[in-house]
């Protein structure tokens, strides 16, 4: 990743905008978002909006110590941007930037690609999928310990079956990842939180409710799942 430093709307920045690559995404940190410098930089980023129509248009503020209350005029910047994120605390800053940095090392795999239905043993195609996420994971893995970022895993299942047998599925399929990902030297201290939550955590709705029993088993596909995400 490429970072380039806008300070100000001159025409050695308006000349970085337009040779950034593709997709960039803008970040405007500001004290009081419409002030004469940030209706200069809008009008810079609006420029480059053109080009960048995929781009992303980000604004962080932070809470006014003296008062301790965020600045109220900056919504008035949703006036300029499709899709603007407001992120009002270093909480949010911190996740945004573990999002944007490590969206590579994030991923959301089914649970019927890397198991039979109902088993808890890793099929080859499964095997094969948690291969291809160690390679992306062992790939920045220096970047996410720098950053101290780290990784949280969980396990889910559907909502076929009891409460305590779901549980405990969704139990034995996390260790069979976490064992998969030890056996394909992913560094395990990345691993910060790990957990089952059964069927506590679904997905979908109450539209599968009623289905014939093929039917919801099809309907629930999305609740099976092993979810893995960059944490701070």
């Amino acid at each position: 990743m490429e970072i380039t430093n806008l300070l100000a709307p001159n025409e050695k920045n308006r000349v970085a905008l337009k040779n950034l690559g593709e997709d960039p995404i803008f970040i405007v940190f500001s004290d009081n978002p419409t002030s004469t410098r940030g209706i200069e930089l809008e009008k810079a980023f609006k420029e480059a909006k053109v080009k960048y129509r995929k781009s992303k248009f980000v604004l962080i503020y932070f809470p006014d110590e003296k008062n301790g209350n965020a600045i109220p005029s900056a919504n008035l910047f949703d006036k300029y941007y499709d899709g603007l994120q407001l992120l009002n605390n270093k909480e949010s800053l911190s996740s945004f930037v573990s999002d944007e940095l490590f969206r590579d090392c994030a991923f959301n795999l089914s649970a019927d690609t890397l198991f039979a239905f109902d088993g808890s043993s890793l099929s080859q195609k499964g095997k094969a999928e948690i291969k291809k996420v160690s390679s992306q994971i062992k790939a920045r893995t220096k970047e996410l310990l720098a950053a101290s970022s780290y990784l949280s895993i969980s396990a889910h299942t559907d909502r076929l079956g009891s409460d305590s047998y779901n549980q405990t599925l969704s139990e034995k399929r996390l260790h069979a990842v976490l064992n998969e990902l030890k056996n394909n030297s992913v560094d395990m201290k990345l691993i910060k939180e790990a957990k089952a939550f059964g069927e506590a955590k679904p997905v979908t709705g109450n539209e599968c409710l009623d289905l014939p029993r093929k039917e919801q088993i099809r309907c629930y596909q999305p609740d099976r799942r092993v979810e893995i995400k960059v944490i701070k």
